[in-house]
């Protein structure tokens, strides 16, 4: 597990030399990673893809989706068989596989190389391009996707009337396939820009800046970053208060389901059908309190506005109009940070609209719809309760993947960030489970009462239940059912176990949460009306994950690899009998990586972070580290804590160890940044708290703030103080450069305040010691009486923290004890 704690940076003048450790200094980097590795890539992307290609055609064939459909065939009347069903959960496992393999080869490929070589890099656009003008092809063409792609969807009803694919199935994964293709045309242009800029990079003469004009242009490219940052804020919001209609409105023009995307009678008759308690399709029950409301926009079309649906895109409208409002207006982001017991009144306010939403969700499917039009399963109260819990399944699902992209256009609407929103991910996963088990629990109840209970079990393709009619004999040919059965289970243990591990083994967390992509696929198929909820946060999710392709694919230089490490015996001032007798206390080591890259023009704020991957260490595993950097410094660099051996950070320092004697430098891939906007100029007493590696977040926003300083013409900072509590005096030397400032000409005043918390006194009067930054006092700091003493006057006071979980709860005590604002900036992954 890395915690996120942003790490420090210097200046591109600086040249810190720890005296604890050899300063190891790097060439760019020259060769990619190891061959093995794209072999193993390439081998696992081949046979994946023959595994989903052979498991789909085995599918494609079976009698459930011929176009003679299965009332024909005397011998099958399920319309599949064990062996077809098992094809299809190999496709819907070996194709995101495939996919991800062949995107981990495409990053290997690229980066492969000291400078950018044309023949290369054009051959792996070219591989690119063609591989995704076969796949639309395949899509478009042999897929049967041309059957809703040539009329657009929508305007399908007015199309010919296809016979080729009654069920749908040939069309929804045709279009999926064609689209994924689109993405990989995409990305082949970014790579071709890329390699242009490259190019120009390589040939030209880059005119060395004088000090004064490189900072001028550092200013200027972190004013531009901050209006971009405002601009796509601006953006999203309006656009996602004009979507989230537009989505409303298609979600009542076409099917609830993928059987009804297909060029047949099925569409035409959805479209042209209204709904509600009288209309030709009855989705209420004649006493309903919500009912389906009908809006005719055209002869042939009726928009049907379901109550689930309004309420779901509703409920977005409102987060997203009111989270915008707090983001664009000061005043109002203020009030809602107002304290309501021990929550914000934000938070209040969201948490009692989810409720209220919650709840009038589960009422309208619990209560008032009537299943299936006829009723014929609303007379079983297992089956209604255990539908309702699907639906609700599916509708958090929806919602929890708004903001798993880490640039989410939601989180940016809202003037937020991915990891100020984790928690909101994590409480509706918890919720999705909870619905998800109550949906099963349940449905093993109606099993049972029907004499089938083990027919639900995984894999069980010969599943009983008895539904058309119901009560009657006939097999059911709903095969989606044993397929998410058997995709339910494995995903139980990897979102309901392996995160409850993730603070001991993160890889395990990671890698097991990737089930996902095969969950929402099969989620997909299963659910009646699931991509009216879940569409919307799987594009913006693949979107934003090619997008990351794309960013890990910029050229990084890495300038310079330094391990830093204070020894056992540095971290006591003085050893007495009671310290030889504690186990000692092992040595600090943390790692410094310098670098440039196209990413630091798009760094608005001080405090940033970053997701890392050398190949050289795992060319699979991306760890997030703030950026240690101020946005003006032109070099921007991480420290990296060594948390021991075995795990990426200790690997990460093996390899500064030994990067001087590698044939081939380091390779280093970086996406992002990521991060919300921070301006410490519109505050007027500020106080930084760092624990530890915690101070990286802190000495860049010191930095940036005191560079912005120097040259603010206005400023409402009056007072800055950065506080830091380290196991080690040691520790506070590795960050000495770091923490040498120009304070003269500020119109405000720093001071930074050392505490040692394993330290001895050395000096009785004062308790204190001496140190590179100044004095270092022993023990840790009272916070309420530092606040107190910061604050006397009851101006306004800003607290940020950053830390160990028990220093930070203590700090924030104490700023709410002292009526000061406080902000936790300490998150673990």
């Amino acid at each position: 597990m890395v915690s996120l704690e942003p790490q420090l940076s210097a200046s591109s003048s600086d040249e810190f030399h720890s005296p604890l450790s050899p300063k190891k200094s790097l060439s760019p980097p020259q060769a990619g990673p190891r061959r093995h590795q794209l072999w193993f890539l390439l081998s696992v992307a081949t046979s994946s893809l023959a595994v989903a290609a052979i498991g789909l055609a085995g599918f494609w064939g079976c009698d459930f989706i011929s176009p003679q459909g299965i009332s024909t065939q005397t011998g099958n009347p399920r319309g599949y068989t064990a062996w077809e069903l098992l094809g299809f959960c190999a496709w819907l496992v070996a194709s995101p596989v495939a996919v991800s393999a062949s995107m981990g080869g495409i990053l290997l490929v690229w980066k492969a190389g000291k400078q950018t070589s044309v023949l290369r890099c054009s051959s792996a656009v070219a591989v690119l391009s063609v591989a995704a003008i076969l796949l639309m092809s395949i899509g478009y063409f042999v897929l049967e996707g041309r059957q809703m792609l040539s009329c657009g969807f929508v305007l399908c009803y007015t199309a010919d009337v296809s016979a080729v694919d009654p069920t749908g199935f040939k069309a929804t994964v045709g279009s999926g396939v064609f689209f994924f293709g689109l993405l990989l045309l995409f990305l082949a242009g970014f790579l071709s820009k890329e390699q242009t800029l490259a190019m120009c990079f390589c040939k030209g003469q880059q005119p060395k800046l004088e000090e004064d004009e490189q900072e001028v242009q550092l200013q200027d490219s972190l004013k531009r970053a901050a209006r971009r940052q405002l601009a796509r804020r601006r953006f999203s919001a309006l656009g996602f208060l004009l979507v989230l209609p537009g989505l409303l409105v298609l979600c009542g023009v076409l099917p609830n389901m993928w059987e009804g995307f297909s060029r047949g009678g099925r569409l035409k008759k959805f479209m042209g059908a209204t709904a509600g308690i009288s209309g030709t399709m009855i989705s209420e029950k004649p006493d309903a309190w919500m009912v389906t409301l009908n809006w005719r926009w055209s002869h042939s079309v009726v928009v049907k506005f379901f109550p689930d649906t309004v309420l779901f895109y509703v409920f977005l409208e409102m987060v997203v109009l009111v989270t915008a409002l707090q983001a664009e207006f000061p005043g109002f982001a203020k009030l809602l940070s107002r304290k309501v017991g021990p929550a914000k009144l934000g938070h209040f306010l969201l948490g009692t609209w989810f409720a209220v939403f919650l709840a009038m969700f589960v009422r309208y499917w619990a209560v008032d719809h009537l299943y299936h039009g006829d009723g014929k399963f609303n007379m079983y109260p297992l089956e209604v309760a255990a539908r309702t819990c699907g639906v609700t399944a599916v509708m958090l699902l929806g919602l929890l993947l708004l903001p798993a992209s880490k640039s989410s256009p939601v989180l940016t609407a809202a003037g937020s960030s991915w990891e100020s929103a984790v928690w909101i991910h994590i409480l509706l996963g918890v919720l999705f489970l909870m619905a998800t088990c109550g949906h099963v629990a349940l449905y093993l109840a109606r099993f049972a009462e029907l004499g089938h209970l083990s027919d639900i079990l995984p894999f069980n393709a010969a599943f009983f239940y008895p539904m058309n009619p119901v009560g009657g004999k006939t097999p059911s040919d709903n095969w989606t059912v044993p397929m998410m059965s058997a995709v339910f289970w494995p995903s139980l243990v990897c979102f309901g176990i392996f995160p409850w591990f993730r603070r001991g083994n993160y890889e395990l967390f990671r890698y097991t949460h990737y089930m996902s992509v095969i969950l929402v696929p099969a989620t997909l198929w299963h659910a009646t009306n699931a991509w009216y909820f879940v569409l919307p946060g799987v594009l913006l999710w693949t979107v934003d994950r090619v997008v990351r392709l794309c960013g890990a694919c910029e050229v990084v230089r890495v300038q310079e690899m330094e391990p830093l490490e204070v020894s056992a015996a540095a971290a006591m001032t003085e050893e007495t009998e009671q310290t030889k007798k504690k186990k000692p206390m092992p040595a600090e080591r943390v790692t410094k990586v310098a670098f440039t890259w196209p990413g630091q023009a798009r760094t608005h704020s001080p405090s940033m972070f970053v997701m890392v991957n050398f190949p050289q260490i795992s060319f699979d595993e991306w760890h997030p580290f703030s950026l240690s950097s101020s946005p003006l410094d032109s070099i921007a660099t991480i420290h990296v804590k060594d948390m021991g051996e075995g795990s990426f950070s200790g690997r990460l320092h093996k390899l500064a160890l030994a990067a001087s004697k590698l044939p081939h430098g380091v390779v280093m891939n970086v996406q992002g940044p990521y991060g919300s906007r921070v301006n410490l100029h519109e505050s007027q007493e500020v106080v930084l708290v760092a624990g530890g590696i915690g101070i990286t977040p802190m000495v860049s926003v010191l930095r940036c703030a005191v560079q912005q300083g120097l040259r603010a013409k206005q400023s409402k900072l009056r007072r800055l103080r950065l506080v830091w509590v380290a196991r080690s005096p040691g520790v506070f030397d590795m960050f000495a450069k770091e923490l040498s400032i120009q304070a003269a000409g500020l119109p405000f005043p720093v001071e930074i305040s050392l505490f040692c918390s394993a330290c001895s006194c050395s000096s009785p009067e004062d308790g204190s010691g001496a140190g590179i930054l100044g004095p270092i006092t022993a023990g840790r700091p009272n916070f309420q009486q530092l606040f107190e003493n910061e604050n006397p006057g009851g101006e306004q006071l800003l607290v940020l923290a950053c830390g160990p979980a028990a220093m930070v709860a203590e700090c924030k005590k104490a700023a709410h004890s002292s009526r000061a604002d406080f902000e936790d900036w300490s998150f673990v992954l």
